[in-house]
């Protein structure tokens, strides 16, 4: 919470980033970047980094149809605050309970 005295740190002017598509986007220490898994229900999904960055927030998302959940989806989300400089991995897999074979989709980031 900030008073009207206060300047705000740099946590909390930092950026928020939802990507999508493809390339490569340059971001800088401190922005943080947003990303979201869809899947079928009892899928698990898992977030794997290489480079300056940490896992902030992992959250389950839930849609209400009519005051009720559909059967049958599972959204979840992950955020990921960017730590320094360099070239940033975030490999996100998803394993179906029906595949034998995981998902990965990879981003990579660049960071200055």
């Amino acid at each position: 919470m900030l008073t009207r005295t206060q300047k705000p740190s740099t946590s909390e002017t930092s950026s928020f980033y939802i990507l999508e598509g493809n390339g490569t986007p340059f971001l800088k220490k401190g922005d943080v970047v947003r990303f979201s898994s869809m899947s079928m229900a009892g899928a698990t999904t898992h977030v794997d980094l290489d480079g300056p960055a940490m896992l902030t927030r992992h959250s389950q998302l839930y849609r209400l149809v009519n005051g009720q959940r559909p059967v049958g989806a599972q959204e979840e989300e992950f955020e990921i605050q960017l730590t320094g400089a360099g070239k940033v991995v975030v490999s996100i897999t998803v394993q179906s309970p029906t595949s034998g074979y995981p998902d990965v989709t990879e981003h990579v980031i660049a960071v200055s």
